[in-house]
């Protein structure tokens, strides 16, 4: 297959484009939220407080996950009924509300938690 000079202008011309966006796609990995260019976590967000402050919230924020993990553990769980329930071909209504109102008092109970 010969192809003239202006098909063969447009080939190139659309292998560079695609190559240019292919580069432009891929340029900018890694700088989002956990890229690890900015510390740990989003430290990039802690403004001005100073080491002993980000310290002091990294402490709070561990003591609140070990404190809170049964309870998450738990809406995970019964989350996971509630879809098994739901994915039955012929799922029981009473039951979805019953596991639908544990996981509101899971979630409720977290919230309090977290104030």
């Amino acid at each position: 297959m010969k192809l003239n000079k202006t098909s063969k202008i447009i080939v190139f011309l659309t292998v560079i484009a695609i190559a240019g966006f292919g580069t432009y796609a891929f340029a900018d990995w890694g700088t989002g939220m956990n890229s690890g260019r900015m510390g740990y976590g989003g430290q990039r967000y802690m403004g001005n407080l100073s080491a002993d402050e980000i310290g002091a919230l990294d402490q709070e924020r561990t003591t609140f996950f070990k404190d809170t993990q049964n309870l998450r553990q738990d809406i995970y769980a019964k989350d996971l009924e509630l879809r098994s329930e739901i994915a039955k071909q012929i799922p029981d209504a009473e039951r979805m509300v019953d596991l639908q109102k544990e996981i509101s008092g899971f979630r409720a109970q977290l919230d309090q938690q977290r104030l």
